[in-house]
Parts: structure tokens; C-alpha cells; sequence
């Protein structure tokens, strides 16, 4: 019975809007039906509405050129102003896993970890209470790299934000001196109760299967040393660090050569009064990155797991100093990638060689992902892949027939879509107060100058099919960094990737 109850019931619904479409008078709008002949819906949008007052415009944004000054010990300090109401600060420290030892293992993530925890004059307690009150927000990150600590808030409050970041961030710790009695136990007590309270996020790390082949990736590319030394803290490498060896770790990296201060929004003159006045009795000493210079290899990383299938394929790249870096940088999002599913909203890189060839001819593929790991001196260009079950021999083979792509020339309308994206990516994470900053106090830590995000937009503008397809011939050209994690019984030998890169995928089978 509700079917005819439905039937019946169409026929008046239609009579309804019969004079949307059939009548010859003038139609009746959906507004006027809704909210009458008087509605507001009758102004053209599109049009200032009657007796509207003239929008008052504001000038758009005119910042300044950046300024880098450079003290006498080395330190640099970096800024820009946009005449906005909001201050960012950051340091960027060029101490990272790169440069640590056996002994030393760890020490970049336990300093991360030790920031805004107390300094040389202000206990923990006092240091929280003091950031509250600025007020602001404080961050700390180590990367493989550099660590950074960044700091945003009140433009008026700038002195005192950048005075609190310096003082208990990396640049200020009490364990400057562990001669005395006193100041060492009260490190070691710090770094006990830090431990304790670090088994959850370490057990994180460890079953974290991205991070776990990134860092073998790095370990095949640079052989294991320098750029290629773990960022995954284990617990043994916890059990090791102490005041004194964090000491040594920090005595040594720790001078002026190696600091950078950024900031934006804020009065360069005062800002290099401040850093002068609290860092200018730091050693000048050499750059950290000369004396630890990153030589890729190439090689070979097997992890054996049960629960799914991951490969990793890397080649040497350019590093940021090299002008083909901008080709390499496009040569990522014309190659793309992503998940099964995308996140944010559909459409974005749908059109990509890996979502076309990969995500959408292979169910079974997880993820298809192209990585430019770039680096001060050196970088590595990836593609990953992982996929449900323990498929390797698939996995392998489709891998390797998408990184031979990268010496196919794109197409014009690659290209510019291509183009599209680096320029969209680029102007995306350059947008912001922080972001900004970090940017500013990066490139000057890795050029020692700034480019900005317009001259990098004229470099890409400049790219042809050529450029893109000469540096993915020279990618292919090195040795290839392979890390595999899986069912490693299907794997073929050490050493055959090379061969089946320039020779096909027949041999996994063989």
C-alpha cells in the first residue's frame, strides 16, 4: 500500500513546479517560492548591493628584502619583515644523526626531546611559566639534518619570545659544563625521568613501517654512514647517553658556523642585538657539514616482516646548491603517487605516472609514492611502494617498470600539469608566518642566501621536456639504493637491481 501512497502523491508534487518549465508566463524563481516575490535573492550578486558603503582597501602586503648579518663568531642571523602584527623566531643548528658515533647514537633525538625542559638559569617549572605568560608557541623538531627550534607570537613581544627560545632551547642547556657535581646529577636525574617517559614513543618508531624503510633507504644510499645513520631511536641507544656523552656530542657541532637565527616580523637591528648579547661567546669554530661531507653509494637493506610487502628504490640526485634541482623537483610530481584512497578531497595527482600506470591498473598496490629526500650536499630520489599481502615479486617488478619511466620525456601536457603542481606544492608550504621563517633560516643554514619563492617559480617556468628527461637519465644512471621489507624468499640476489633497471623486469622471475 505505501507504493500507491507514493504514486499518488507524485502527480501533486509535479503540479507544483509544473510552471518552472512548461508554462509560457514568466517562470517563478525557487527564491520567490521559498522566501516570496520580495526576496533579497532578487539583487545580482555580482553587483555592490544599493546603498552598500565603498569597501575601504587595504594595501596588500610589501615586505622587505631579507637581511643576513653575520657576527664576528660566525652565528647568522636572518630576517624579513612584512609589517604584520605577528612575530615568528627559529635556530637552526646543524646538529642531526649525521653526525653521530656508536657512542654518541641518539643524542640528536634527545636533545630534541630535552628542548624548553629547563636552561642554564631557569628550572623546567620556571621555563613553562615564563613561555605561558609571553604568551606563545614553542616547537622543537630534529630532522636528519639539523635541529630546529621555532617560536611564534605578539610581534611586541618579539624580543622576549626570541630571549626565551634561545635560553632553553639546545643553545642554553646547563650541560654546557658537566665538570660540576652538582650540574651533573641534576642532567642525569633529567635524563633518567626523560627515558621513562620515552618507551611509548620508541615503541612507536619501531613498528612504524614508513620510517623503518626510510631509514633503511638512507642506509643502502649512504652505506651506513653519515646521512644514512638511523633516525629510529632504539632503547640500547637510550641506555647509552649521558651528561657526558651528550657533552661531547654537543661540544663538538655546537659553534658559530654552524647557527642560524631566522625571524619574520620582527626589528633586524634588535634581533642581532639579542642573539650578539647570548650567543656571542660561542666559538666560531668550521662547518660541521665540510668536516662530515655525505658520499652516496648505493646498495642494499633486506628487513624481513610477515604482515605486508614495502620497497623502496633510490638514486643519486642533485643536492640544493646544483641548478638542476628544480628539474628534479618536477620530475617528482610529474612521476606523483599517493594512497588507495585520497585524503583532503579527490582530484589531487589522479593524473600522475604512478596513479595512472600504478594505483589504478594494480588493486592490490597500497600506496605508489615518489620521495625527493634533498639534503645541504646530496639527496636520494625514491619510489616507494607497499602492498597488502606479501606479493614481493609483483611488488618488485612493478617498481622497477615505474622507476624506468623516469628517462620517458613527458608529453606537453605533462609537462605544464607537472609545472602546475611544483609551483601549487611550493607556494602552499611557503605561505605563512612560520613557514616563512623556517624557510629564511633553512636556505641561509644550507646557501648561506635566500631565494625567494618567485625565483624559484621563474625557474620552473623555464623547464623543458629535455631538462626533465636528462636528469631522470642520470638518475638512472647511478647505483641503486634499494631497501626491501617482506617475504624476502622471492627477492633476487644482491647486486641484480642494476641490471634489471637497464635491462627489464624478466630476471625477478628467472
Amino acid at each position: 500500500m505505501a507504493g500507491l501512497s507514493i504514486g499518488r502523491t507524485g502527480p501533486r508534487l509535479l503540479s507544483g513546479v509544473r510552471g518552472f518549465h512548461t508554462s509560457s508566463a514568466r517562470q517563478i524563481t525557487l527564491s520567490e517560492r521559498i522566501f516570496g516575490t520580495t526576496s533579497i535573492f532578487k539583487q545580482d550578486l555580482i553587483k555592490p548591493f544599493v546603498g552598500s558603503p565603498e569597501p575601504n582597501y587595504v594595501a596588500g602586503e610589501n615586505p622587505t628584502k631579507p637581511t643576513i648579518t653575520k657576527l664576528d663568531n660566525g652565528v647568522r642571523v636572518v630576517t624579513q619583515d612584512f609589517g604584520r602584527p605577528m612575530s615568528a623566531v627559529a635556530a637552526f643548528v646543524d646538529i642531526s644523526p649525521r653526525y653521530e658515533t656508536f657512542e654518541t647514537a641518539g643524542s640528536s633525538y634527545m636533545l630534541e626531546k630535552l628542548a624548553f625542559k629547563g636552561s642554564s638559569k631557569r628550572p623546567p617549572v620556571q621555563v613553562i611559566r615564563d613561555i605561558e605568560n609571553l604568551p606563545a608557541s614553542f616547537t622543537a623538531t630534529a630532522s636528519r639534518e639539523m635541529l630546529a627550534s621555532c617560536a611564534e607570537g605578539l610581534r611586541y613581544k618579539s624580543k622576549d619570545i626570541l630571549t626565551a627560545l634561545i635560553e632553553s632551547s639546545v643553545l642554553s642547556r646547563p650541560m654546557a659544563d658537566v665538570s660540576d657535581y652538582e650540574t651533573k646529577e641534576y642532567i642525569q636525574e633529567e635524563l633518567t625521568a626523560l627515558k621513562a617517559l620515552l618507551q611509548d614513543d620508541v615503541k612507536e618508531q619501531a613498528e612504524n613501517t614508513q620510517l623503518v624503510i626510510l631509514d633503511g633507504l638512507h642506509d643502502a644510499a649512504y652505506n651506513g654512514r653519515t646521512l644514512g645513520h638511523p633516525t629510529i631511536v632504539t632503547d640500547s641507544m637510550l641506555a647509552k647517553i649521558t651528561p657526558d656523552s651528550l657533552h661531547m656530542f654537543m661540544m663538538e657541532l655546537l659553534t658559530g658556523e654552524n647557527i642560524v637565527i631566522s625571524g619574520c616580523d620582527v626589528d633586524h637591528d634588535e634581533m642581532v642585538s639579542v642573539v650578539g648579547e647570548m650567543l656571542g661567546h660561542i666559538p666560531q669554530g668550521t662547518s660541521n657539514r665540510s668536516r662530515h661531507p655525505a658520499k652516496y653509494t648505493g646498495g642494499e637493506v633486506r628487513i624481513r616482516s610477515e604482515h605486508q610487502a614495502r620497497i623502496a628504490i633510490g638514486f643519486e640526485g642533485y643536492s640544493w646548491d646544483d641548478k638542476e634541482i628544480v628539474a628534479q623537483f618536477v620530475l617528482s610530481h610529474l612521476m606523483g603517487g599517493g594512497d588507495y584512497f585520497s585524503t583532503g578531497g579527490p582530484g589531487k595527482g589522479l593524473l600522475t605516472r604512478l596513479y595512472t600506470d600504478v594505483l589504478n591498473q594494480h588493486h592490490w598496490v597500497n600506496s605508489a609514492i615518489t620521495s625527493n629526500l634533498l639534503y645541504a650536499d646530496s639527496s636520494v630520489f625514491a619510489i616507494q611502494m607497499s602492498s597488502f599481502t606479501n606479493k614481493m615479486e609483483d611488488l618488485m617488478a612493478t617498481t622497477i617498470s615505474a622507476a624506468q619511466s623516469l628517462a620517458k620525456a613527458p608529453t606537453a601536457v605533462e609537462l605544464e600539469r607537472a609545472k602546475r603542481q611544483a609551483i601549487g606544492n611550493m607556494l602552499a608550504n611557503t605561505d605563512g608566518r612560520l613557514v616563512t621563517c623556517e624557510d629564511l633560516g633553512r636556505q641561509v643554514s644550507i646557501y648561506n642566501k635566500y631565494i625567494t619563492p618567485d625565483e624559484f617559480v621563474t625557474r620552473i617556468e623555464k623547464l623543458t621536456a629535455a631538462d626533465l628527461k636528462s636528469v631522470g637519465e642520470k638518475l638512472l644512471s647511478s647505483t641503486p639504493s634499494v631497501a626491501l621489507m617482506g617475504d624476502l624468499q622471492s627477492a633476487p640476489e644482491q647486486g641484480q637491481f642494476k641490471s634489471m633497471l637497464s635491462g627489464g623486469t624478466k630476471s625477478i622471475k628467472a
